[in-house]
């Protein structure tokens, strides 16, 4: 009851009162989380339903590309291994494919970093953006000289023709801007590949895209990173004394994902349709970490490292044993009982009550249907959250070596010479065999002329057969020798005829695994080769192409991220990313013979005066730029220094163009005319 004091009135409640106003607001809170509970269950279910149909549908898929790796790595599948023993012979298997895969493998990453040149580039749209302050201050100029021309020129045309001309002048002005900002962020995305590691993760994607049916690159993510960096040592007695810093930092990354670890829902034909699911192995300290990182559910974390903390969550597959055993990890279920905990990072549609109900702060409409992801361990979903790419894409960038039609699933090297491995493979297990049965005499023998105790299992050189006489009076030996013969020419035949016809079902020619079948004619010189090397397959070229397409979505998804979250406006501008590496380099041999050519045919007066000296330097920089020993800018000097020269000769020069006499000396040389009109 209320009691009066000179600070007010007290509200005074007995103990029963008290206890009663606990367990009720015990209760509310209880159901509270009984109610979020349920929420995040029927996310939970909405993600483990996504997970079985993806998980079911790519069973076949995964049969398939335990096949190309134990063809890869030159293993028989267990039934039929089983078959060969049964049989008895050879066990033999040949490396075919492994050297056609090396030999792809070895050209992609010449073709796309053998120059040392970006594998991307940026460019300026036709028609660029200007900046506001610069339009408005254009079009006032315009107005200004409108106005001028008017009153100068009478007749219409030909105002036209002044006013369309000063409008490609405001044009190219606004390209040169372009230029100036596209250049400034090749250089900003250039930075954030090397810092993010995405030509470590380019080499890994490479490995993948050539044996598997996909090679899959993720990024960009925002992670933390530790970089070193040195500082000098504040130590007094070490003036010039450097010490290590390591710093930790949000960065882009980037890394290859195995097309083991992803899953598409059946619907899927490309990889930007339907649920796609990765699946994650999380060291429980690394799980731990995430407690109190925004954006992360704390009672669901605790909610799983409570359950699977110590025993772990190993949520085996049919082809895990087997998957580990060819990637060299044979003890992986023997020995990682605790050390990880499974998830499932999930892309898919989620409705929007979902999200809200979850605690997601963000203007929804709880009917709809949005593109989510969510962090799924057990039933607990420890994260969930909206796509926030504009173009609403996911950060997987995928193709194949061979696409195949409406699926997101191509073909790999050894899927594509499977039959022709496995003739091979029969071709030399009845080799060996062949050659084991012809590699000396074998004998028939009678038995029941043997004496007592001969053993037939050995037979060597000047050895005595023991017979008796044939109980039937008839004539001939006891043991007969005879030679089989030997099929090893045939054999052969048909072994080089499925290795030759691997060159054109996998469009890589011997050539390019270093083998002399194509040195001879052209091939015998350095250019020459060249030439055929860049001829020889048009399958490879766009086999290129597949992997230009994803270094480009990878390039334009980091524009994006740039323009999104980065503050340094300099760096932004109306681009365009553009492929670049892959088809330009793959023809650079045959570019860098034609820019040579270009530099020698117009070794004379009348193309130099056409081209000019800025015209000669540009086919200079181009020759020059193929040979990596020489530094380009240390050889040639830049736009900016041919001007001031020129203007430097042009201010030696009268007005006539002839050259002043000064204290009597010698009269200087005219200048030339394509020097004049830059200086001009």
């Amino acid at each position: 009851m209320p009691v009066g004091s000179q600070y007010g009135i007290i509200r005074v409640r007995t103990n029963e009162q008290l206890d009663a106003e606990e367990k009720s607001a015990a209760d509310s809170i209880k159901e509270i989380e009984d109610s979020q509970q349920s929420i995040v269950s029927e996310l939970a279910a909405h993600g483990r339903r996504e997970w079985m149909r993806a998980r079911d549908a790519k069973q076949s898929i995964e049969r398939e590309m335990l096949n190309s790796l134990r063809q890869r790595e030159g293993k028989y599948a267990d039934d039929k291994l089983a078959a060969i023993r049964e049989m008895g012979g050879s066990e033999i298997k040949m490396m075919l494919t492994d050297v056609k895969c090396r030999a792809a493998e070895a050209w992609i990453r010449d073709i796309m970093f053998g120059s040392g040149e970006r594998p991307f580039s940026i460019k300026p749209t036709p028609i660029p953006d200007i900046p506001e302050n610069i339009k408005a201050q254009i079009q006032k100029e315009s107005y200004m000289e409108l106005e001028m021309l008017m009153d100068a020129i009478p007749h219409p045309r030909d105002l036209r023709e002044r006013v369309e001309a000063y409008q490609d002048e405001v044009l190219k002005h606004a390209r040169r801007m372009a230029n100036e900002q596209c250049k400034r962020m090749e250089d900003k995305i250039a930075d954030e590949y090397i810092h993010g590691d995405l030509y470590e993760a380019l080499d890994g994607f490479i490995w993948d895209f050539v044996t598997l049916k996909a090679g899959i690159i993720k990024g960009p993510v925002i992670q933390r990173k530790r970089e070193l960096s040195w500082a000098q040592d504040p130590d007094p007695m070490r003036p010039e004394g450097m010490k290590p810093i390591v710093q930790s930092k949000m960065q882009r990354s980037y890394y290859a994902v195995s097309p083991f670890d992803v899953y598409l829902t059946p619907e899927a034909r490309h990889w930007q349709e339907g649920s796609l699911i990765e699946r994650h192995r999380l060291a429980p300290d690394v799980l731990s970490d995430l407690i109190g990182v925004p954006g992360y559910d704390e009672r669901a974390i605790r909610s799983a490292l409570d359950q699977y903390g110590n025993s772990g969550l190993n949520d085996w597959l049919w082809h895990d044993s087997e998957r580990s055993r060819l990637e060299g990890r044979p003890y992986d279920q023997i020995y990682d009982k605790g050390n990880h905990i499974d998830s499932l990072e999930i892309w898919t549609k989620v409705r929007g009550q979902w999200l809200l109900d979850w605690g997601l702060n963000q203007d929804i409409d709880p009917d709809k249907y949005y593109d989510a992801c969510m962090w799924l361990i057990g039933d607990n979903v420890i994260k969930a959250t909206l796509n926030d790419d504009p173009m609403g894409k996911r950060p997987y960038h995928s193709d194949s070596y061979v696409r195949v039609r409406n699926s997101p699933w191509g073909r790999g090297v050894p899927e594509i010479m499977s039959d022709l491995q496995n003739m091979c493979d029969s071709c030399a297990r009845a080799l060996s065999n062949n050659m084991g049965i012809a590699s000396g005499p074998q004998a028939e023998v009678f038995v029941d002329r043997l004496p007592e105790g001969e053993d037939l299992t050995k037979m060597y050189p000047w050895k005595i057969w023991q017979t008796v006489s044939n109980k039937f009076g008839t004539p001939g030996p006891a043991v007969n020798f005879f030679q089989p013969s030997t099929h090893a020419d045939v054999l052969m035949a048909v072994f080089r005829f499925f290795t030759q016809l691997a060159d054109e079902y996998t469009g890589i020619p011997a050539y390019q695994q270093g083998e002399g079948g194509g040195m001879s004619g052209a091939g015998r010189t350095a250019s020459g080769l060249s030439m055929l090397m860049n001829a020889s397959s048009r399958t490879m070229k766009g086999v290129i192409a597949n992997v230009d397409r994803v270094v480009i979505s990878v390039t334009q998804f980091t524009h994006r991220s740039i323009m999104l979250y980065d503050e340094n406006m300099p760096y932004k501008g109306d681009v365009v990313v553009v492929a670049k590496a892959s088809q330009a380099l793959l023809h650079r041999e045959s570019q860098q013979l034609r820019i040579n050519e270009t530099l020698a045919s117009t070794m004379n007066p009348v193309d130099f005066q056409i081209m000019g000296p800025k015209g000669r330097l540009e086919l200079l920089r181009g020759a020059l730029r193929g040979i990596d020993a020489i530094d380009v800018e240390k050889v040639l000097p830049s736009n900016d220094q041919l001007l001031l020269e020129a203007l430097a000769m042009q201010h030696q020069v009268g007005p006539g163009g002839q050259g002043q006499q000064q204290n009597g000396g010698p009269e200087q040389p005219p200048v030339d005319e394509g020097v004049r009109r830059m200086a001009s």
